[in-house]
C-alpha cells in the first residue's frame, strides 16, 4: 500500500467528521474562512496526491480514454442525462445545486485512483473507492445513529456516489463523469417544475 496516498485518503475521509469538532475548538476567527472549507475539501488532497505522485492521473481519470472508450462514455452521459430528464417530472426538486458535484467528484477520484494503486485493477479499485466514499458520507451524516440513518436525504449522496463510480467505470474519464453529474443535478434542481406549473394553471 502506498502510504502516502493513504495519507491523503483518511484525510479526506475523515474531515467531514473532524472539521466541526476543530472549528469549534479554534474559535470564531476560523468562521470567516468556514465557505472555502468544502471547496478546500474537495480539491486539495486529490491535487496534492497527484502533484506528490501518490497517485496517478491515468487513475483520476484526467487523461482522455481511447476512442472506443469516449465514444461508450459519451453514450452512458447521454443516457444518464436523458434519465434524469424523463424522471423530473416525477421527483421533488434537488436542493444540491451542479456545484455540489464538482465538489463531490474530486473526492471520489482520489479515492478511486488509491483504490486502483492497491489493487491493482479497475473494477476492485472502483468498488474500494465507492467504499471509502461511503465511509466519509457515514462519517459526515453520523449514520451510527438511527435517526441519521433514518433520513432518506442522508443516503442521497450515496446514491450520487454509485452513479458515479458506474460512470466512471464507462468513461475512464474524470471530466466526462463529473461533467454528467454537473448536469443530472442541474435538471433534476428544477425537478417537478412542470408538474407544479401545470397544477397551478
Amino acid at each position: 500500500m502506498n502510504l502516502e496516498a493513504a495519507f491523503w485518503v483518511a484525510l479526506s475521509v475523515t474531515a467531514p467528521w473532524a472539521w466541526p469538532r476543530l472549528r469549534r475548538r479554534l474559535g470564531p476567527w476560523v468562521d470567516p474562512f468556514h465557505p472555502l472549507a468544502p471547496w478546500a475539501h474537495a480539491i486539495l488532497p486529490a491535487y496534492v496526491a497527484l502533484v506528490r505522485g501518490a497517485v496517478l492521473g491515468r487513475d483520476l481519470g484526467l487523461y482522455g480514454p481511447d476512442v472506443g472508450q469516449f465514444a461508450a462514455g459519451l453514450l452512458a452521459c447521454a443516457a444518464g442525462l436523458g434519465v434524469a430528464f424523463a424522471a423530473r417530472r416525477w421527483l421533488s426538486p434537488t436542493a444540491d445545486s451542479p456545484l455540489t458535484a464538482l465538489q463531490e467528484e474530486p473526492r471520489w477520484a482520489l479515492y478511486r485512483a488509491a483504490g486502483i494503486l492497491w489493487l491493482g485493477g479497475l473494477i476492485p479499485g472502483v468498488g474500494l473507492g465507492l467504499g471509502l466514499a461511503a465511509l466519509e458520507m457515514g462519517l459526515a451524516a453520523g449514520w451510527w445513529k438511527a435517526e441519521a440513518r433514518s433520513r432518506p436525504t442522508s443516503w442521497l449522496p450515496l446514491l450520487r456516489a454509485g452513479f458515479s463510480a458506474a460512470l466512471f467505470f464507462v468513461t475512464r474519464s474524470f471530466w466526462l463523469t463529473a461533467a454528467t453529474q454537473a448536469g443530472v443535478l442541474a435538471l433534476l434542481s428544477g425537478a417537478g417544475g412542470k408538474k407544479v406549473e401545470t397544477r397551478g394553471a
